[in-house]
């Protein structure tokens, strides 16, 4: 049954949502300790380009 699913609800949203987001939070943690501004927003980017890259593939 759960390959045949053609449309995703608002659970799987919801939970790529939240990923994406935790993903970008936990890769930018470096940046936060260290205080430094760059390395944390050189971290966030590649977090998000992670977590859209999960967030994608889970609503694929």
């Amino acid at each position: 049954m759960k390959g045949n699913r053609s449309r995703f609800d608002a659970a799987d949203i919801a939970a790529a949502a939240c990923g994406w987001i935790i993903i970008a939070a936990v890769a930018a943690t470096p940046g936060f300790i260290f205080h430094d501004d760059r390395l944390t927003t050189l971290l966030v980017a590649v977090g998000v380009v992670i977590g859209g890259g999960w967030a994608w593939l889970r609503l694929r």
